[in-house]
């Protein structure tokens, strides 16, 4: 391959200082003129041993293809400084993390639109930050094959959010090269740890640049920790991805609030007067990002957290900005909790069969008079297969209703979930879709609100949803 490292970084050497082993040596340490007081091992430069090495195993590459920086910026300058000089084209995305454009700034850089013959940088931030945009892999592999003279520097800071990487195209393409961070998805922010993903030869290279010392102790330990075990980060992430930012989405497209589609662990969205709502949510406990691009005016980028951090703020967003006021909500399952049944592992398909529990009628009499919204909440299994034909259904449902309104009480939502055990749907209970969508129509006082029902997973799904349990008796006597 061709080294694109600017010929003076090529001439240099790297200063490697004689580190390894000095931890372990049990004489006294006189050679790097440090404190000879111990101070519990903060006295001594610190040591990295195998951490590339375990950098490489985490994403499947070589150690010799990993640098370890103080955190992604610094690989980013890192990368800046080896390849670029004063007057080379630089392509960069907009909006983006502005770091990119520091670091051209710094160089001397001219900062074009379009790939040119000098261009020796493009930048793809993947996915990008704030939109959240994701450039397809087929995109990078083609810049990167008509582009073999220009690095194309791709910055994954929320890969483990987007699970796509550009790491296996390095082997074909040289001229890519990766920046990753332990800030986001490990939650390292503080102690400053990223890393580069490379050629060898250029990972040397920017050896020659960064200092020997760069990385401190903590940052390191925290690396290791995190690395020897992942499996909270792959679990908080697919609470993220799979949870959390459906439920955010879900609550803008039903109240009509603009937002883009993303690939990473934040939404950017485009409220009517921005910087109000963000005003108004700080003050209610909750800082977004006002973005203030001209291409992005008037939006606000929103992270996502977990499952309950995004319910408390779909809720105050609810109050202070929608100005809905707080509804107290009961939430009834229905077989078994309202009406009869016969057999729990039958479902209720015969009309004769229809019977309201004792207690039934007062009970949401009284709830309504108080002001309660009443729901019902069901899993029907199998609703709308031969054995369970949706006009069986709907015969007995119409009949609960119709004694319900006898009595003047109106179920204000009906949510079934027709799937059996088996399906992997996000409603059935004890899984909360039906409800956290219905959650997106009202704010929601938590503290009344409660769910009713019969069932282990009844209890589950109120647990999940942090709202009050209470146990119906069933099969009573009639």
């Amino acid at each position: 391959m061709k080294n694109l490292v600017l010929k003076r970084i090529q001439q240099m050497c790297s200063y490697n200082p004689p580190l390894d082993g000095r931890a372990a040596y049990r004489g006294v340490l006189l050679d790097f003129n440090e404190r000879t007081i111990a101070t519990t091992g903060l006295q001594r430069y610190p040591e990295y041993g195998d951490l590339a090495e375990q950098v490489g195993n985490y994403v499947q590459v070589p150690g010799s293809s990993i640098l370890v920086t103080n955190g992604s910026d610094q690989g980013i300058d890192l990368i800046f400084r080896a390849f670029v000089e004063v007057g080379d084209g630089v392509v960069l995305p907009e909006p983006s993390f502005a770091m990119f454009k520091q670091c051209a700034d710094i160089q001397g850089a001219c900062i074009v639109r379009q790939i040119k013959p000098n261009t020796k940088l493009i930048v793809i931030c993947n996915p990008n930050n704030p939109t959240g945009a994701l450039t397809p892999l087929l995109t990078i592999e083609a810049l990167a094959k008509t582009n073999p003279n220009t690095i194309i520097l791709i910055d994954e800071a929320y890969a483990e959010f987007s699970g796509v990487t550009a790491i296996p195209l390095m082997t074909q393409y040289p001229n890519i090269i990766v920046t990753r961070t332990f800030s986001k998805a490990f939650g390292l922010a503080s102690v400053r740890m990223g890393y580069i993903v490379a050629n060898s030869t250029y990972i040397q290279e920017l050896k020659k640049i960064m200092g020997p010392y760069d990385l401190n102790s903590a940052g390191v330990t925290a690396v290791r920790v995190a690395l020897a075990d992942t499996s909270y980060v792959t679990s908080y992430v697919q609470e993220v991805m799979q949870q959390a930012k459906p439920l955010v989405e879900l609550f803008f497209r039903k109240n009509s609030i603009e937002y883009y589609p993303s690939q990473a662990n934040f939404v950017l969205f485009k409220p009517d007067q921005a910087e109000h709502v963000a005003q108004r949510l700080e003050q209610a406990g909750y800082r977004l990002r006002l973005q203030r691009h001209p291409s992005i005016a008037g939006t606000l980028r929103v992270s996502i957290g977990t499952v309950p951090q995004m319910r408390r703020f779909i809720n105050v967003y609810q109050q202070v900005i929608l100005q809905r006021q707080p509804q107290r909500i009961a939430l009834f399952d229905r077989d078994g909790t309202l009406v009869y049944e016969p057999e729990s592992t039958k479902q209720l398909d015969d009309v004769k069969d229809v019977r309201l529990l004792p207690g039934v009628i007062p009970a949401l009499q009284g709830l309504q008079a108080q002001g309660y919204l009443l729901v019902m909440v069901s899993n029907q299994d199998g609703l709308g297969t031969v054995a369970f034909p949706q006009v069986k259904f709907a015969a007995c449902q119409e009949l609960i209703i119709q004694h319900c309104k006898a009595a003047g009480v109106t179920f204000a939502e009906v949510l079934i979930c027709p799937h059996l055990p088996t399906a992997d749907c996000t409603c059935r209970k004890p899984k909360t879709g039906l409800i956290d969508a219905l959650f997106c129509d009202y704010a929601v006082d938590y503290v009344a609100t409660f769910l009713c029902g019969d069932r282990p997973t009844d209890r589950q799904c109120a647990d999940a949803l942090g709202i009050t349990f209470y146990p119906s008796l069933t099969d009573l006597p009639l």
